[in-house]
C-alpha cells in the first residue's frame, strides 16, 4: 500500500504528486460521484491518509482549516516505524552522473515492482493471471500521453474517467466483465496516477513480469 512515506516515491516525486490540486480534483470528484474515501484509497492502492489529505486540499481555505482541525483530533498518530528502505528515500538527492541516474531509476524500479507484486499478492491471483494482469496493464499504459520531459503527462479527464469506469456504483453492478481485463485496467489506473517516469515504470513492470513468470516456470 502507498503512503505518504512509501519508499514507492522518492522525495522529489513525493512532493510533486501527494500536494498536485490537480491529483486532489481527481480525488474530489470520485467522492462527489458517491464512492467513500476508503473504497477511494483502494482503488488507488494507497492510506486512506492521503485520501483525506487531497480531498481536504481540494476545499476552500476556510473550510480546509476546520478539517485539519478535525482530522488531527478524531486521526491517531501513526505510529509505525518508517521502513529502512523508506528512510533512505526520505534523504534522497538527485545523483548528477549518468552512471547515479542509471543506477537510481534502478533502485526505484526495484522498489515499485515490489509495490505492483504486493498488490498482486493482496488480491490472491495465482501466477498466470499475474502475468496476464501485468502485460496488459503495460499495453494500456503505453497509450498514455508524455509530456515534453518525457514523463507521463498527467490527464485529469483520464484519470477520472478511468476510475469511474471500475469503480463507480454503476461500473460495480455490472458483472460480466472478463476478471483479468477489469484488474489491468486497475493496476494501470493507480500505476498511472502515481508513477510519473515511464522508464521506471515500464522497469518495474518488467521486474514484475520476470517474477511471475519464474514462478510459473518453476510449477
Amino acid at each position: 500500500m502507498i503512503t505518504a512515506r512509501s519508499a514507492l516515491l522518492d522525495r522529489k516525486t513525493r512532493r510533486a504528486i501527494v500536494h498536485d490540486p490537480v491529483r486532489a480534483q481527481v480525488v474530489a470528484r470520485l467522492r462527489d460521484a458517491g464512492i467513500t474515501e476508503r473504497d477511494i484509497a483502494f482503488a488507488l492502492n494507497c492510506s486512506q491518509s492521503i485520501v483525506t489529505r487531497y480531498v481536504v486540499a481540494d476545499v476552500p481555505r476556510g473550510r480546509r482549516v476546520a478539517a485539519d482541525t478535525s482530522q488531527k483530533i478524531n486521526q491517531p498518530p501513526d505510529q509505525r516505524p518508517i521502513p529502512r528502505s523508506a528512510s533512505v528515500l526520505l534523504r534522497y538527492r538527485p545523483p548528477q552522473t549518468q552512471k547515479g541516474i542509471a543506477g537510481e531509476r534502478e533502485r526505484l524500479a526495484q522498489h515499485r515492482a515490489q509495490e505492483i507484486l504486493s498488490w498482486i499478492s493482496s488480491i490472491e491471483l495465482n501466477d498466470g493471471q499475474g502475468l496476464q494482469v501485468i502485460e496488459r496493464a503495460g499495453l494500456l499504459l503505453n497509450t498514455s500521453p508524455l509530456k515534453a520531459n518525457g514523463e507521463y503527462l498527467f490527464d485529469k479527464n483520464r484519470a477520472l474517467s478511468d476510475l469511474l469506469g471500475i469503480w463507480s456504483p454503476k461500473a460495480l453492478s455490472a458483472g460480466d466483465r472478463d476478471f483479468e481485463t477489469l484488474l489491468s485496467r486497475w493496476l494501470a489506473s493507480w500505476i498511472r496516477f502515481w508513477i510519473a517516469q515511464p522508464i521506471v515504470c515500464e522497469r518495474a513492470l518488467d521486474i514484475a513480469f520476470a517474477h511471475f513468470e519464474a514462478q510459473a516456470q518453476a510449477a
